[in-house]
């Protein structure tokens, strides 16, 4: 397949174009190129910022080509989906936008599926996210648009530490093994999925030559699960530090980071497992093949070798949270 990829150092998208290059596909990469991946294969790149370049612009650098799929993993609102539904209308068989699956509502401990009710809230992010959905869907209705949207559950790779505190993974785990305290929200008995994002890719890239997916919502997650106590028994046994957690009410927070409240407030404190059986259905099957403890050990051992750079000011945060 002929595959334009839009973003492609990212944590899900570097995966995507890992296994796209495997599967012997030609790619075409527009990137700003600020991330030094490797990627071993043949690739056309296209060095420009996207999201500040206009549509005329992208049209000269795009002219002749067309594409058997476009895969953009930058679109943020509803003015770059219109962007590229201008761009892409006549030139590309499908086009996969990578939503998210923190939309929807999640009570009662239900599996999620693809007809869960959307609860967007207060949260900008979603809110973006599902009114570039919508977009795009009244131009497939209107004009056939090839839209087809994945919604992925919480993805990570091996340079990436995930945790119930968006954004912090780097700085918990420092803390971790300087004898601090695990910060658990409310009780910890909330259940969440974690996916490395080399098994998204694996299962995604299945996807994408399947016939009769246009107009579709694929959620492409972990369908296994475990409670945020769970999740640092386990960071503790890995890193073999005694363990050591304190639980804090999720409103106490706000007084310290407003986002990390929201954020624990309409997503990491909800019940969250997913239902997989249309992934299946189109896929014939649903592979994970990196467990949540393999993953997390890699991630560990990157971390250790100091690739990645403990934020001071997020540090603070977290010491003030421990202190409430």
């Amino acid at each position: 397949m002929n595959i334009l990829f839009i973003g492609g150092t990212g944590v899900i998208s570097f995966s995507c174009v890992k296994e796209a290059i495997k599967l012997g596909h030609n790619i075409t990469l527009i990137t700003r190129g600020i991330k030094k991946r490797n990627l071993n294969g043949k690739i056309k790149k296209i060095n420009t910022d996207y999201n500040s370049t206009s549509v005329g612009m992208l049209k000269k650098k795009l002219s002749g080509k067309k594409f058997d799929c476009v895969i953009n993993f930058l679109i943020m609102n509803k003015k770059q989906a219109m962007k590229d539904i201008l761009l892409f209308k006549d030139i590309t068989d499908k086009y996969f936008f990578i939503s998210t699956a923190s939309c929807y509502q999640r009570k009662n401990n239900l599996k999620i599926t693809e007809k869960s009710k959307i609860h967007i809230l207060k949260n900008k992010y979603i809110r973006d996210k599902i009114e570039s959905e919508n977009l795009f869907i009244k131009f497939y209705k209107k004009i056939k648009f090839p839209i087809v949207i994945i919604r992925p559950g919480h993805i990570y790779n091996f340079f990436s530490i995930p945790t119930n505190i968006n954004g912090y993974g780097y700085e918990i785990l420092f803390r971790l093994l300087h004898n601090k305290p695990a910060i658990i929200h409310n009780n910890g008995k909330s259940n969440w999925s974690l996916m490395h994002a080399d098994d998204f890719a694996y299962n995604f890239m299945k996807l994408i030559d399947k016939k009769n997916i246009k107009g579709q919502i694929f959620n492409i997650a972990s369908s296994k699960f475990f409670n945020w106590i769970n999740f640092y028994t386990l960071i503790f046994k890995i890193i073999k530090k005694p363990k050591k957690i304190i639980f804090i009410d999720e409103k106490k927070i706000k007084k310290i980071n407003h986002n990390i409240s929201s954020n624990l407030k309409f997503d990491k404190s909800l019940n969250t497992k997913f239902n997989l059986n249309k992934m299946i259905k189109y896929n014939n099957f649903f592979k994970e093949k990196i467990t949540l403890e393999k993953g997390l050990r890699k991630s560990i051992i990157n971390f250790k070798k100091n690739i990645f750079k403990v934020d001071d000011k997020k540090n603070l945060d977290l010491e003030k949270i421990q202190k409430l």
